[in-house]
């Protein structure tokens, strides 16, 4: 996914051409675009502004890589444009795309706080307890994963991207030492 989020970014951005490509392809699909940023090994709110991004930009970057790819002469060019297009119609990148984003999302909010200078020791211990306990809450319910596992769905049909079949856990049963006499 990483590698994949900065493959877009660059090649995006070393090339004005793919950029405006995909800045007519956006305005021709009512889409605002998002800016892509590249990531950073350092600052993680980066890379929650890349999923972001992305994400936001997703039905634009597939049509600016096709687009791409069966336009341009240079076999390198089109090879890389097809790469990305396979990558991005995986339902493993839509699925961590869409399961990293709040995860993210909430740490950047915590980190950002967390760098202001007025900060003392009770608010940042406050800060990382709620940090813990929305991760905790994001984590437990049921109904969170559902919702965004339906969002995952949604965009690989309308991609024609397969989903692969949902596997039932198995339960292991643990006898109890209490039940036994």
């Amino acid at each position: 996914m990483k590698s994949v989020l900065q493959i877009i970014y660059s090649f995006n951005e070393a090339s004005p051409v793919c950029h405006a490509i995909l800045e007519r392809i956006s305005k021709e699909i009512n889409l605002k675009l998002k800016s892509l940023k590249t990531l950073s090994t350092t600052k993680w709110a980066y890379r929650s502004e890349a999923i972001e991004a992305v994400k936001n930009n997703y039905s634009a970057l597939l049509l600016c890589f096709e687009e791409i790819s069966n336009k341009t002469n240079l076999s390198r060019v089109r090879a890389k444009a097809k790469g990305l297009i396979f990558q991005m119609k995986t339902f493993d990148f839509i699925f961590s795309m869409h399961i990293l984003s709040p995860v993210l999302i909430m740490i950047q909010k915590v980190n950002a706080s967390l760098q202001s200078p007025n900060l003392d020791l009770l608010s940042t211990v406050s800060l990382v307890k709620s940090l813990r306990e929305h991760l905790s809450k994001l984590r437990s319910y049921d109904n969170n994963f559902i919702v965004i596992y339906n969002v995952i769905v949604s965009v690989c049909q309308r991609n024609l991207i397969s989903i692969p079949e949902v596997k039932k856990r198995k339960f292991t049963r643990k006898i109890d030492e209490n039940s036994i006499h």
